[in-house]
């Protein structure tokens, strides 16, 4: 009975007041104002935290042979590089993956050729956010796609990531030298 007794004087009550002009038609009804009032009182409100701008994609992917799942994150740089005849126009992609197969590795793949052989001890520049330029060792595909560079030590690559909102990666890439790629990586959920 009491519930009912407060509701019907709160409802009364702000029927007694005059609406604010358009704030209050954005917001409803006097009534509606007064029961919302209500509720808040009842109970805190917790303030929700904004959830963090991030361009990253994630995928998973069974695999049926080994009883196990492929982890993949995937962001795409921020804007295309520009390579001579016959690619063009390419949208560099920074993977990481964890594999049944292959295990964990980061790489990145463009419509290009990369130059980085791992017995030539060729490295990509990487920087991350305004930090010093670094040198990362590199690695071409085992099945020598040239289409893909990996990152060789990659988990102190990831850790680096991890903390990192953008990243510049400069690679050496056929006919075309070096070239940099810029990727937006805030927001990294990988465990």
């Amino acid at each position: 009975m009491k519930p009912l007794l407060l509701t019907l004087t709160c409802l009364a009550l702000a029927a007694c007041v005059p609406p604010a002009g358009n704030d209050a038609q954005q917001r409803g009804t006097g009534a509606d104002n007064a029961v919302e009032g209500a509720n808040e009182a009842a109970a805190p409100a917790a303030e929700a935290e904004p959830a963090p701008q991030t361009a990253w994609r994630y995928a998973e992917k069974k695999d049926e042979m080994r009883g196990s799942t492929q982890r993949i994150a995937q962001v795409e740089a921020t804007e295309p590089i520009r390579l001579p005849f016959p690619y063009g126009e390419s949208a560099p992609v920074l993977n990481i993956r964890q594999d049944p197969k292959y295990g964990f590795d980061i790489f990145i793949t463009a419509n290009g050729q990369f130059l980085c052989r791992s017995w030539d001890d060729d490295t990509i520049s990487v920087k991350f956010d305004g930090g010093a330029i670094r040198n990362w060792a590199c690695a071409d595909a085992d099945g020598g796609s040239s289409d893909i560079v990996f990152i060789v030590r990659a988990r102190p690559f990831l850790a680096e990531l991890k903390k990192a909102k953008r990243m510049i990666v400069e690679a050496e890439m056929y006919e075309a030298g070096r070239v940099q790629m810029k990727f937006d990586v805030a927001g990294l959920d990988w465990k």
